[in-house]
């Protein structure tokens, strides 16, 4: 039996902006952070509401995509802004200290 090879994925809240009726976004951060977490493929992408800068939702590609998507999951569901999020103070080094690259 081969092993899998593939990285963990996970996501929460919307995938899209448009298909939802929220209109303009205020940004769909693509990228990735493979380098940063010395990892061979990640990536993400955070959907947020211009106007609001309400985190909408989130999509993380990566070993550590389990951990990350939780802590989006609480700022969600807490109703913190993006900016909030990117202002956090996180222990360093551990995949939630890469947030504030991701917003």
């Amino acid at each position: 039996m081969h092993p899998i090879l593939l990285p963990k994925g996970a996501r929460i809240g919307l995938r899209y902006l448009h298909k939802r009726g929220y209109g303009k976004r205020k940004d769909e951060v693509l990228g990735e952070l493979s380098a940063t977490l010395g990892e061979t493929h990640s990536g993400h992408k955070v959907l947020v509401e211009e106007g609001t800068d309400r985190i909408l939702g989130a999509h993380i590609l990566g070993s550590e995509a389990g951990e990350v998507i939780n802590l989006f999951a609480v700022a969600i569901r807490s109703g913190m802004s993006a900016t909030d999020l990117k202002h956090m103070l996180f222990a360093y080094p551990t995949s939630g200290s890469n947030m504030t690259r991701m917003l």
